[in-house]
């Protein structure tokens, strides 16, 4: 009898298939279910904050304005003719250094010569005062006076020249255009899609805004002490000239002074029968009046020069301190977002090859 397995192998085989086949589809449902990974962005917490600004106020240096100083000559003259006392003597050296103002009067007008004779202290008062303008007699000779010979000119006043006011001419007031910085462009490196991409965007742009406000925080402080330092300027100056206001006063006060005392020597001369020295001390008095009037007011207008010259360069020297500020202000911004720039491209490059975003 012939027996055969052809139907119990067929089974066999087919339940095999069915298991592989139920194995397989097994499989593949779990890898096409499995998660996808959360994207991250990229950590800007390495990129530099902008350091805080360090703006230390400016030295600011007082301008040396001068004087007039009264001729040391003239005082020993004064001083010699007060004290001669009854017997009347006086020096050689007094009477020389007068005879010399004689013989230079002698050829100034009969008119001039006449007020000599008549000065007193209401005509000094006159000469001084810059408001009035003088006759045209006496404005010649105070013209003249500047080509006295050296024993004359010795025995009148003269402006103390300081460095400051000798440097005045040689002085410029340094300007600047008003000056804007660039920042650079603000706006993101470039521009991506997908999750990836866009957390990675985010966290760019948060850095930036970030960075860009300690930006601005730092141009506040530089503006606002930029706009006091200018203020504080405007107050030296209105205050120097305040100053100088007084220290004209005083030295015209000065000048008066020894223009009275000189006035005084001329009496005390003609008190003791030396009436030639007392018209020679009184045509002093005006040579010295005339001259003492001119050297006013060029030292007047050389220091207030000067003081309007000190408070242009005072603002000078805060806006190029502004201007230096705000240029490494905008290069530690450029800076820091160059190293924002990098993370973000570093970022981006990452999320195309975890096959989001472009």
């Amino acid at each position: 009898m012939k027996t055969t397995f052809i139907q119990p192998v067929r089974r066999a085989l087919f339940l095999s298939t069915l298991v592989a086949g139920s194995f397989l589809l097994s499989n593949c449902s779990s890898d096409d279910d499995a998660p996808e990974p959360e994207p991250t962005a990229p950590d800007f917490e390495e990129v530099a904050d902008l350091p805080p600004v360090e703006d230390e106020d400016p030295q600011i240096t007082e301008p040396e304005t001068g004087s007039i100083e009264a001729s040391e000559e003239t005082e020993n003259i004064v001083t010699d003719v007060l004290n001669a006392g009854d017997t009347g003597s006086i020096s050689d050296a007094t009477k020389e250094s007068l005879r010399e103002v004689g013989e230079f009067s002698q050829q100034l007008p009969a008119s001039v010569q006449e007020k000599a004779a008549n000065l007193d202290e209401a005509a000094i008062d006159a000469i001084l005062n810059q408001d009035e303008e003088l006759d045209a007699d006496l404005a010649a000779v105070r013209d003249q006076l500047e080509d006295l010979p050296e024993e004359i000119s010795k025995l009148l006043p003269e402006i103390n020249f300081t460095a400051d006011l000798e440097a005045l001419k040689a002085m410029g007031t340094k300007t600047s255009g008003n000056k804007t910085n660039d920042f650079g462009d603000l706006d993101p490196v470039s521009q991506v899609t997908g999750s990836c991409g866009e957390l990675t965007r985010a966290a760019y742009d948060d850095k930036i805004a970030d960075l860009t406000a300690q930006m601005e925080t730092n141009l506040s402080t530089i503006e606002a002490n930029y706009t006091r330092r200018l203020g504080e300027a405007d107050a030296r100056y209105d205050d120097r000239l305040e100053t100088q206001e007084e220290h004209y006063a005083t030295n015209k006060s000065d000048i008066k002074a020894t223009l009275t005392d000189i006035l005084a020597a001329a009496e005390k001369a003609t008190s003791i029968g030396e009436t030639a020295l007392a018209t020679q001390l009184k045509q002093l008095t005006l040579l010295y009046a005339l001259d003492a009037r001119a050297a006013l007011e060029e030292w007047n207008v050389l220091v207030l020069e000067l003081l309007d010259n000190r408070m242009e360069a005072e603002k000078a020297t805060a806006l190029e301190i502004k201007e230096t500020k705000e240029d490494q202000v905008a290069a530690d911004f450029e800076t820091s977002k160059d190293q924002a720039d990098e993370i973000l491209n570093e970022g981006l490059a990452n999320c195309h090859n975890q096959g989001s975003g472009n």
